[in-house]
């Protein structure tokens, strides 16, 4: 007999509610890898326009113009660093990574003016800088923008 009161679950309805839980998951699954994704696809479109405005003003006799760049909202800075191997890094909220492409007919030194490293802060997820080429120079300066 069945006491009062106690509800038996037949496997149907238990094979229901753990497939709901497995879709659960792998809806949440795929919806945080398209985010990445986005994220990725931001960053690397970010450095592409950088590259091409910088080839740009290169080819260019002489410049100034501020750029506004869209990058991931968890970028909080890009630095420009003098380091054999790579020039740009990359500060996110929770961790630091260089970036490996090098960003072509930049003046590493001349944008560093003699500091370590030039750090871009990011505000509202975009970076503003301002790339400046004068008449002699061979190569294009990255300089911070003052607000």
């Amino acid at each position: 007999m069945e006491k009062r009161g106690q509800m038996k679950l037949s496997f149907g309805m238990i094979f229901s509610i753990i497939l709901i839980i497995v879709f659960l998951f792998v809806a949440f699954y795929g919806i945080q890898k398209f985010l990445d994704l986005q994220k990725n696809i931001v960053y690397k479109q970010f450095l592409e326009d950088l590259n091409a405005d910088v080839y740009e003003k290169w080819k260019s006799t002489q410049g100034s113009e501020a750029i506004t760049y869209r990058v991931p909202s968890s970028v909080e800075s890009i630095c420009f660093i003098q380091h054999p191997e790579y020039e740009l890094e990359v500060n996110l909220k929770k961790k630091t990574f260089p970036n490996t492409e090098n960003i072509e007919h930049v003046d590493i030194p001349g944008t560093l003016g003699g500091n370590s490293k030039l750090c871009i802060p990011a505000q509202d997820s975009k970076i503003k800088l301002i790339l400046q080429k004068d008449y002699s120079a061979p190569l294009v300066k990255v300089v911070r923008v003052n607000e």
